[in-house]
């Protein structure tokens, strides 16, 4: 079930119009969240989808219909952890979507880095050389992760879904030179090594950047024959 909401920004003499979808996740029918959230005035559902895609960090929402309350939460999909809610009666879970997200796919909407992201689970047939093509396939790139909000929002988005792979994202180097790069060749400025990283005793002349949730999901240089999780990201024009 979709609901949806608009927000018009207006740059000069002409409207552009974007269009925001609350898709019901059922699974957390009947549960309040209470952490991570943001209290947004009440109103009916398409206001409170609207509202929360106007805020930059809120991905989701919790709604009550009855009384018309409204939280937006700072995650872009939950479990049903006790951590982060209990039973209530009423309550509903509703992921909020941009439509030039390609939800069909799988893609979740993050304002707050004006990007659509999407995590590919761990697939036996793929490596790190068909990581790039499969996002690009799809519209985006591997994700660049550039400074540390980004970090964290990401290891929040990972928490919920429990990967326990190795997961690979954008960042290659090669040993006969000493800077990190991106894709298209610029140079990598943010790190969030793992104390051991990164490995003076590669394997390989290439290497790439992936982390662990069983290392807090600080990063560690990993070699091209790994298999693991990898993150696709769209960015929105």
């Amino acid at each position: 079930m979709k609901f949806t909401g608009f927000i018009f920004v207006l740059p000069l003499l002409y409207a552009d119009v974007i269009v925001f979808t609350a898709k019901k996740q059922s699974y957390l029918q009947d549960w309040f969240i209470n952490e991570n959230t943001i209290v947004l005035k009440n109103q009916t559902l398409i206001q409170c989808a609207a509202e929360c895609g106007a805020l930059d960090g809120c991905m989701s929402i919790s709604y009550k219909r009855t009384t018309q309350d409204c939280l937006g939460v700072n995650n872009g999909y939950l479990v049903q952890p006790l951590t982060l809610g209990y039973d209530s009666t009423g309550w509903s879970y509703y992921l909020v979507l941009d439509e030039r997200c390609p939800e069909a796919i799988g893609y979740v909407f993050s304002k707050a880095f004006n990007s659509c992201y999407k995590v590919h689970l761990y697939n036996t047939t793929l490596v790190y050389s068909d990581y790039s093509q499969l996002c690009e396939s799809e519209g985006g790139e591997l994700m660049k992760i550039g400074s540390q909000e980004k970090q964290k929002h990401i290891v929040n988005h990972l928490g919920q879904l429990d990967i326990s792979d190795w997961i690979f994202f954008q960042g290659m180097h090669l040993l006969s030179e000493t800077p990190w790069r991106y894709n298209d060749g610029s140079v990598i400025s943010y790190f969030n090594w793992h104390p051991t990283q990164p490995d003076p005793t590669a394997q390989k002349p290439l290497e790439y950047l992936c982390m662990k949730q069983f290392y807090q999901y600080q990063w560690h240089d990993c070699w091209g024959t790994m298999k693991g999780a990898f993150i696709c990201e769209i960015y929105i024009k």
